[in-house]
């Protein structure tokens, strides 16, 4: 739905900048919905145990105390926004055994789905964990992407755990679907790359293994996501759902709210939050400085970034980015339109042309989007193309002018 923003102070930049344009036009009904499926269970340093975001070890002992709380709230799909790197916790291994455990418990009742950790070559290179000499003796690129070894949580047999690679975009309005990579084993990097779920993906697949999303799931090309704000997803603090059995919580004085209003305190909180609870639920944290996101709703802390993406798969709106080549040839034809109207019209009625063009090139822009399921990203650079264009014709007739006095 168009807001005020369009018709406000802020019209230049929000006609000007791509992700604002994206939003306003994608999001535009009939695209837009209220989100159904995905629901954020969220971390945040202020309201965990001391030293939860730092100390792997104290991480991993409460997630296993939440995810069987999670687990209660009965949704189908528990997807976490995490990793747990091999050797992550050496200080206390019991904590990863009671992890291991938990994982289980919760995946007697849902399906879940874990998150892995990824990096490129050059950025393993940077950190120290892999070495130049390694690197050149396995031939590896300096963007091909390796997955190193995560925590063993133990036999899954009979149990639906999966794991998916947390990696996304560059371009953050494309959904990740599968990546490349060399996994590593004991230490090493093994043979060839091989295609890798993400965890959107593998989460969606999860919540229905429909014929749309094994379509998407083949794809080479990654498609968009139809973004939503965080404040529309369902968010309940992690630790509202570590007290929803605690008789002694003040509800009415907590921090707990649910769309900004605190759910009414009942005798069993747990079943009351899991019917506010949408079918997939997936926990993160919401105050990492480093997994911050600029998107077309704004900056954004990745679990919203991978709640977009699961949701969009999920109620199958994704949009297919038009292809580079179209994108040149359909930008060429309009910076001719333009160029053609200031050579033929004086410089005030080639600006009604200007102006019609425009607006031409975004109604076709929008029936490319609602009714083709196509992307075309023309309208910022033209707009920037047709300003500089004006200035230049202004310039000249003044320029003109002086010539002549």
């Amino acid at each position: 739905m168009m807001d005020e923003s369009w018709f406000g102070p802020k019209v230049l930049k929000e006609l000007t900048d791509a992700q604002s344009v994206y939003r306003h036009l994608v999001t535009f009904s009939p695209l837009e919905r209220p989100v159904s499926f995905v629901s954020v269970v969220s971390l945040s340093k202020k309201q965990l145990p001391p030293s939860a975001y730092q100390d792997a070890c104290v991480a991993r002992q409460y997630f296993s105390e939440l995810l069987p709380r999670i687990a209660a709230l009965l949704p189908k799909v528990i997807v976490l926004d995490l990793a747990f790197p091999k050797g992550g916790c050496v200080a206390n291994p019991k904590a990863t055994q009671n992890l291991a455990k938990a994982v289980h418990q919760a995946a007697a009742r849902s399906s879940v789905v874990l998150g892995l950790s990824s990096q490129t070559v050059a950025e393993a290179i940077r950190s120290h964990d892999l070495s130049e000499e390694r690197a050149n003796l396995l031939h590896l690129q300096s963007n091909e992407l390796i997955a190193f070894a995560h925590e063993d949580l133990g036999s899954t047999s009979g149990l639906d755990v999966k794991e998916g690679l947390i990696r996304v975009n560059e371009d953050p309005r494309k959904i990740p679907l599968n990546w490349l990579l060399r996994p590593e084993k004991n230490g090493e990097i093994q043979g060839e790359s091989r295609l890798r779920r993400t965890l959107a993906l593998d989460a969606a697949l999860a919540y229905q293994d429909s014929s749309f999303l094994r379509e998407v799931s083949q794809r080479t090309v990654h498609p968009l996501a139809v973004f939503a704000e965080p404040t529309e997803f369902l968010t309940v603090p992690a630790d509202c759902v570590m007290n929803a059995n605690n008789g002694a919580f003040d509800w009415n004085g907590s921090h707990c709210r649910v769309f900004g209003t605190r759910p009414n305190p009942t005798a069993d909180m747990t079943a009351s939050l899991g019917k506010l609870l949408r079918p997939i639920v997936i926990v993160g944290w919401i105050d990492d400085d480093k997994d911050f996101h600029k998107t077309p709703v704004g900056e954004i802390a990745g679990v919203y970034m991978q709640a977009n993406f699961i949701e969009s798969l999920t109620s199958e709106r994704v949009l297919n980015p038009f292809p580079f080549s179209g994108q040149l040839f359909l930008s060429l034809i309009f910076f001719g339109v333009i160029d053609f109207q200031f050579w033929k019209f004086e410089v005030k009625k080639a600006a009604y042309w200007v102006i019609g063009s425009s607006l031409t090139l975004l109604i076709l822009s929008y029936i490319a989007v609602h009714n083709f399921g196509y992307y075309i990203d023309l309208w910022p650079p033209s707009i920037a193309v047709v300003t500089l264009r004006s200035i230049q014709e202004l310039l000249k007739g003044r320029t003109d002018k002086l010539a002549t006095a």
